[in-house]
């Protein structure tokens, strides 16, 4: 038998019509995304309300109510198109998902093609490769983590130095001199003993050395590496994913009081970091200038732990709707920039770019500007 559930994401309130006996004024409240959907309810339709909580079948509900089971279906039925009622009988394992019970809650507001199980189930499926953990990389692979990623590929050379301790998540001052991949994956298992880490202490320099060593079954590459330098990083990252299908995402990082969002692509979908790079934005930041260092200082910018984990969490946002498919990601065929002093944000869109030599054959070679 179906038992009726008012979905854990949907809050109600209510109050008494002024001058109309036992009708109410009910307003649903789709937490997720603040819509406010009104009713107008009588006694018993709202009396009814109070027991749509996963208990009670159709039929008790027409014997608790003295309704027809028909007059209490055509009820559920309307609330269930508005995106209220689970459209499933769905009970979240609890022995599996109790420590994601919240995200699932999240979850349950955007339900749709795929239920709030399907979408955390999806995650903790998934396999994503995160190279550089840094300042933003180490943010993001902890995030992952605690969301649930069943699968994670850390890709770093480096060892843990004294001046990451402010801003990279996860090292202490007892591990500096270690590996970071060694380090980060044996901390991020503490979190998650079902977790699997594939570790791999290179550096990568050119495209194909990176097709060499990565795995087939990924769903998902994040670049936070900056050597030799971001953009070729970018480059390198995007022409591989690109050659596989695989979705990916290009940190921009932070400079100053500036942190740099996107842009996430997906092949088929949206054009790839050549076509931003061809961008009038972009040729204006690389029109031939050059950084003249006057002092160490200027080598590497400064920033904060608070900054760097924003900017990482803004990446792994889009990460869990790519791996979910809860919602669109934000930041297809766009970029933004977060001012931090006024916490304004500036999004600057671009599209795939006509006879692209890396999306053309994926994308069809139109542009779009989307």
């Amino acid at each position: 038998m179906s038992k009726p559930k008012l979905k854990d994401g949907v809050s109600v309130m209510y109050r008494e019509v002024e001058g109309q006996k036992n009708t109410y004024e009910v307003n649903f409240l789709i937490e997720s995304s603040s819509i406010i959907i009104p009713f107008e309810m009588n006694d018993i339709a709202f009396q009814c309300l109070k027991y749509l909580d996963g208990n009670c079948t159709v039929e008790d509900l027409s014997h608790c109510f003295g309704l027809s089971v028909v007059e209490v279906k055509k009820l559920i039925r309307l609330l269930e198109s508005y995106g209220l009622i689970c459209s499933k009988n769905m009970s979240v394992d609890k022995f599996k998902y109790g420590r994601f019970s919240s995200q699932v809650n999240f979850f349950s507001g955007f339900e749709g093609a795929h239920t709030r199980d399907e979408m955390q189930g999806k995650i903790c499926k998934s396999h994503v490769v995160i190279l550089g953990i840094g300042g933003i990389g180490s943010w993001i692979a902890y995030s992952l983590v605690l969301a649930g990623v069943g699968t994670l590929t850390l890709i770093d050379n480096d060892v843990v130095e004294m001046g990451n301790l402010n801003r990279q998540c996860l090292y202490d001052r007892s591990e500096v001199g270690n590996s970071k991949a060694l380090v980060l994956g044996a901390k991020l298992q503490k979190f998650d003993s079902d977790l699997e880490i594939k570790l791999k202490r290179v550096k990568i320099s050119s495209t194909i050395q990176y097709q060499e060593i990565m795995d087939l079954d990924v769903d998902l590459v994040i670049n936070c590496a900056d050597e030799p330098e971001m953009d070729t990083m970018n480059r390198i990252v995007s022409e591989a994913c690109f050659a596989t299908g695989t979705p990916h995402i290009l940190c921009g990082g932070y400079d100053g009081h500036l942190g740099f969002i996107g842009p996430t692509v997906i092949p088929g979908e949206s054009g790839c970091w050549f076509c931003y790079e061809q961008t009038l934005d972009h040729q204006l930041l690389r029109a031939g200038y050059k950084h003249l260092t006057v002092t160490p200082s200027q080598v590497k910018g400064g920033t904060l732990g608070a900054i760097s984990s924003i900017v990482a969490n803004y990446h792994v946002l889009d990460a869990i709707k790519v791996l979910s498919g809860f919602s669109r990601p934000t930041f297809v065929n766009k970029v933004a920039e977060v001012d931090f002093l006024t916490y304004g944000i500036n999004f600057r869109k671009y599209g795939r770019i006509q006879n692209c030599s890396i999306c053309r054959e994926i994308c069809g070679g139109e542009n779009d500007q989307s």
